[in-house]
């Protein structure tokens, strides 16, 4: 009787578990046109963004995380900063609709030594890649400051 039971069990394992991960958000998956800004956190270094109908994965280069609204209502927002300090050819997020044109998210790079932007680039996760826009030469330092530019 238990090793029929334990069977069963086992039978309705694998159809269960398909059936709550069909549920979930997934890279590649159908989500709705109209949650544009819609994100969620997947791990600490990347996030899902609903972008053009797809949920596309995004590169976190802080700790993925959701901030309750300050003022104690019940509005929630998922922070995946893929700004923060990038070293070249690191992994960016690319909107959809922005690919094939350039992006104009820029910051500098880990080093301070270069401006960086985000380009299309097939190969990572996000749909782009960060790429040198501009190098900082002699004694120049990036500063994000009104920019991100190089400055003496």
């Amino acid at each position: 009787m238990a090793h029929m039971i334990g069977r069963t069990l086992a039978t309705l394992a694998l159809p269960l578990a398909l059936l709550l991960t069909a549920c979930r958000p997934h890279a590649g998956g159908a989500c709705d046109k109209d949650d544009a800004l819609t994100m969620t956190c997947t791990s600490l270094k990347s996030a899902l963004v609903c972008s053009g109908g797809t949920w596309v994965q995004k590169p976190c280069n802080s700790p993925c995380r959701v901030d309750r609204d300050p003022q104690g209502g019940p509005a929630e927002q998922t922070i995946c900063d893929d700004v923060a300090n990038p070293v070249a050819g690191d992994a960016c997020y690319l909107p959809a609709s922005a690919h094939g044109m350039p992006s104009d998210e820029s910051a500098c790079a880990r080093d301070g030594k270069a401006v960086l932007a985000c380009r299309a680039d097939v190969g990572h996760a996000g749909g782009g890649a960060w790429k040198l826009l501009r190098a900082c030469t002699g004694k120049q330092k990036c500063t994000p400051d009104r920019g991100p530019y190089c400055v003496e």
